[in-house]
C-alpha cells in the first residue's frame, strides 16, 4: 500500500507591484547582488592574471594566480 501526495499548482497573474517588491540596487558603476534581504556589493578580480601550467611563470603580479598541473 502506497501513498500518493497530490501539490496543487499554484499559478498568478504578475503585476507590475510584484516587480517592484525588490527595490533597485544602487547606481553607482558597482555590481550587486541580494544578499539575506539586501543587496551587496559584487567584488571581482579584475586584472588578474591566472597562470596554468607545470612551471611556475617568471612574470608575475602581485595577487595573480597559479595553478600547477
Amino acid at each position: 500500500m502506497g501513498i500518493t501526495v497530490l501539490r496543487p499548482i499554484v499559478q498568478k497573474k504578475l503585476t507590475a507591484e510584484d516587480f517592484n517588491a525588490v527595490p533597485e540596487a544602487p547606481v553607482d558603476t558597482k555590481q550587486y547582488a541580494r544578499k539575506d534581504g539586501a543587496w551587496e556589493e559584487v567584488i571581482t578580480m579584475r586584472g588578474v592574471a591566472v597562470f596554468v601550467s607545470a612551471t611556475e611563470p617568471t612574470e608575475q603580479q602581485v595577487n595573480d594566480i597559479w595553478i600547477q598541473i
